[in-house]
């Protein structure tokens, strides 16, 4: 019998100049050259546009793309976009109210230049039923026994003191139902505010409902004092305070003390003796 001997399956590419019908270029190719050519086009094709999109400005079409200190300037930019808006706005109400006394006309009042204000949009969020209502008053009369109990036990290892001397607190009374229990005092005008505790500032900023500067501090065991109505500040943000560092002075004669532990308003004549 004769052996039976397998080809190669082989083809060839051929480039012929129609006027002439000469051959102009010629390539034999066979099964695995032709898929090695189609892997290497399809590697370059996806090369190219990886490179595109790396390195081209291309890349910031794509979404979700950009950098955090891109996004950030995005974001900063577009809200002075809309303080310009709203300034231009002014400008122009007030370039027209010059134009019309330069006229002799009535210019604007104040209750029409308000009235053209963009409304408060108002809050859309369902109210709550009488069940969560229910459930809420629940929750709260059960963790204020908890809070009333372990507060001062996480207080027993701290020795907190007052923040101003010969302070006299002006609401005693303070119920133990309010959710916040700010403690108001009378102090001696100009009088140093000292931190009741160690710890970190945290915040500082200026409380218009006090009448002055506002300085809160962190202290162990999830305890926070915020102390308002400062005229004279000596400390800033994420400077260490040990107890009895000056913070501030009250100007006016009078600061507001609150006391906060694991997020929960405290009353500070239960963990500081007046």
């Amino acid at each position: 019998m004769k052996g039976k001997f397998k080809t190669t399956k082989r083809y060839r590419l051929t480039f012929v100049n129609e006027n002439t019908f000469n051959a102009v270029w010629t390539i034999k190719l066979s099964r695995a050259k032709v898929w090695f050519l189609s892997l290497v086009t399809v590697a370059a094709i996806t090369a190219l546009i990886l490179w595109m999109i790396l390195a081209t400005p291309m890349s910031n079409l794509l979404p979700g793309y950009l950098l955090p200190s891109q996004r950030a300037q995005h974001i900063n930019n577009t809200l002075r976009v809309d303080s310009l808006s709203r300034l231009t706005e002014i400008n122009s109400a007030y370039l027209n109210n010059i134009a019309r006394i330069l006229g002799d006309e009535e210019p604007d009042s104040i209750a029409a230049i308000t009235e053209t204000q963009p409304s408060v949009v108002s809050d859309t969020l369902i109210e709550t039923s009488a069940a969560e209502r229910k459930f809420v008053e629940q929750w709260s009369a059960r963790e204020r026994y908890n809070l009333s109990v372990l507060t001062p036990l996480a207080a027993d290892a701290m020795s907190f003191h007052s923040p101003v001397a010969a302070a006299v607190p002006l609401n005693p009374g303070l119920s133990a139902h309010a959710r916040v229990k700010t403690l108001h005092l009378r102090v001696p005008r100009n009088a140093a505010v000292t931190a009741i505790y160690r710890g970190t500032v945290t915040d500082v900023h200026y409380d218009d409902t006090a009448g002055g500067y506002a300085v809160t501090v962190q202290h162990p065991n999830n305890f926070i004092s915020s102390y308002a109505g400062l005229g004279t500040l000596f400390v800033e943000r994420g400077e260490k305070l040990q107890s009895g560092d000056a913070i501030g002075a009250a100007p006016a004669g009078k600061l507001e003390l609150d006391i906060w532990h694991n997020g929960s308003s405290v009353n500070p004549l239960s963990v500081i003796a007046f």
